[in-house]
């Protein structure tokens, strides 16, 4: 749910509204051209963008290891080690770790 609410945000949703813009200047995203900086820029000062935006990555990274594990299981089997280079959360390597321990 996080994750939909984070791409329904104006602040979000506003690099759309210029893109004309942005195809005319040689900033590196809409989002620099509507905001100023970059993304990450913006949530290295921003704690509740940047709290937001992690929520919804854990929430979008859940869904996204449950599809893998119910439908491509048999990749994994066997494996003997794994490593998770996503956020430094562990997020990912969780639900594997659950699933194949022991």
């Amino acid at each position: 749910m996080a994750l939909i609410t984070q791409c329904t945000t104006r602040f979000h949703n506003d690099p759309w509204h210029h893109l004309s813009e942005w195809f005319q200047n040689d900033d590196r995203t809409p989002f620099v051209t509507t905001h100023g900086r970059t993304f990450w820029e913006q949530a290295g000062e921003d704690l509740r963008l940047n709290r937001f935006f992690n929520e919804s990555m854990t929430s979008d990274t859940w869904l996204v290891a449950s599809v893998i594990l119910k439908d491509c299981r048999h990749v994994f089997e066997g494996l003997e080690s794994m490593v998770d280079v996503g956020g430094g959360t562990g997020t990912m390597a969780r639900p594997f770790l659950m699933r194949f321990q022991g």
